[in-house]
């Protein structure tokens, strides 16, 4: 299901009182892994979508589900897949494993909408975002 992933390593910074990766740093994990997917897996530098006001997008909605925590200098793997598209968004589904083993640490779900910053309201998907995911993830379903 999951075909890209982005490497992490966790850094001083992310850590908590009890040398743990403080909880909202897994969402930053996420965001880096989605700008990667966009850049690495579709080919697409969504940032300079976003200034050409041809494509952006903000996030909705989240959940995250903890099933052991990621220490200080470990190696992690953070994969992602688009699950399902819609006119206006589309929902990717996370899950950070250690990098050299498959032991899951988090799983997530979120849900985007493509935005107009000009209009301030959401805007459809374009055809040439759809396209290129439907042709990475493989899977017209969606």
């Amino acid at each position: 299901m999951f075909k890209f992933f982005h490497s992490v390593r966790v850094r001083y910074s992310e850590i908590d009182g009890q040398k743990l990766v403080f909880h909202a740093h897994y969402l930053t994990y996420f965001d880096c892994a989605m700008v990667e997917y966009f850049r690495q897996g579709l080919n697409l530098e969504i940032h300079k979508l976003a200034e050409q006001n041809v494509f952006e997008f903000v996030l909705v909605k989240t959940a995250l589900e903890f099933t052991r925590p990621a220490k200080l200098d470990e190696h992690l793997a953070v994969w992602c897949h688009v699950e399902r598209i819609g006119g206006s968004s589309l929902d990717m589904n996370f899950k950070i494993t250690s990098h050299d083993k498959d032991d899951i640490l988090v799983t997530g779900k979120t849900t985007y909408v493509s935005y107009d910053a000009n209009a301030a309201k959401a805007r459809p998907i374009p055809s040439f975002i759809r396209s290129a995911i439907l042709d990475f993830e493989g899977n017209e379903r969606l």
